[in-house]
């Protein structure tokens, strides 16, 4: 494992902990407004924006364990990087709607290349086919549990 590597999953588990103590004093706050509505509301609005970090804690430390899986299969490279990320942030695509997103990301992409790209993910486990035929659409396969050892 690279140092660069080492030190983003670090990072990410200090945001996550940080997280963690957050929610605590949250639901002592809750505790504490149970008659006040107004404070009620603002704490349902401070949980909602909370779990929205989680959620983006979460699919950042899958991005970090998939690179990992990548390097580990020699898959490495920047278009697969692409895919994996923009699946994970997006959500389920065809190959259209990727080409699309990874030329905004990066300035080019060949359908062709992404189509092949996909194939070795979802070989891997990384990706998920949704569909078949014309109406295949793709999904990072974000539960570790489901994936291919």
């Amino acid at each position: 494992m690279s140092d660069r590597q080492g030190g983003l999953e670090e990072r990410l588990a200090n945001i996550e902990e940080r997280l963690e103590r957050v929610m605590e004093l949250l639901d002592s706050v809750d505790r504490a407004s149970r008659g006040d509505p107004e404070a009620r509301m603002m704490l349902l609005i401070a949980l909602r924006a909370l779990s929205l970090q989680r959620d983006a804690l979460s699919v950042a430390k899958w991005v970090v364990e998939t690179e990992k899986r990548l390097r580990m299969v020699g898959k490495a490279d920047e278009i697969s990087r692409a895919i994996i990320e923009t699946l994970a942030l997006r959500g389920p695509m065809n190959i259209s709607e990727l080409a699309r997103a990874l030329r905004e990301l990066r300035g080019s992409a060949s359908r062709r290349i992404i189509a092949k790209r996909l194939e070795e993910l979802v070989d891997i486990g990384l990706v998920r086919l949704l569909g078949e035929g014309r109406g295949k659409v793709y999904a990072a396969k974000m539960d570790t549990n489901e994936q291919k050892k």
